[in-house]
């Protein structure tokens, strides 16, 4: 897994572009697996992969053919189970939880719980 410079930042330019990035930084496995820590419904997943990746509330509902209500809705819920206030504290609370994953992964097989091995 690497990040690397958007496009739309060239080399000297002190700003980036005002689109929203996807958060195709991580795969899809990893997504899945971080939802599945988090406790997050499929959807609840979605939702909040569209907001990490820098869409507003009003493109994540077009993207998943959703009121704006719902979306907000979906929020909220996030929010309340990951016990937090604000989107900024649901990419620390991801980012908690992929490095747990990724303690996981490097933890000798014999110490992994079962339920973690069966995912790799």
């Amino acid at each position: 897994m690497s990040l690397h410079t958007p496009p739309e930042y060239a080399e000297g330019e002190r700003s980036f572009s005002s689109q929203p990035v996807t958060a195709s930084f991580l795969s899809d496995e990893i997504w899945r697996l971080l939802a599945q820590e988090l406790r997050l419904s499929s959807r609840e997943a979605e939702v909040v992969r569209l907001l990490v990746g820098g869409h507003r509330e009003v493109d994540v509902a077009d993207a998943l053919s959703i009121s704006s209500h719902t979306v907000h809705t979906y929020l909220a819920r996030i929010y309340r189970k990951l016990q937090v206030n604000n989107r900024c504290d649901v990419v620390l609370r991801l980012f908690e939880a992929f490095v747990r994953l990724r303690m996981v992964e490097r933890t000798p097989l014999s110490t992994k719980r079962s339920a973690d091995v069966a995912g790799y």
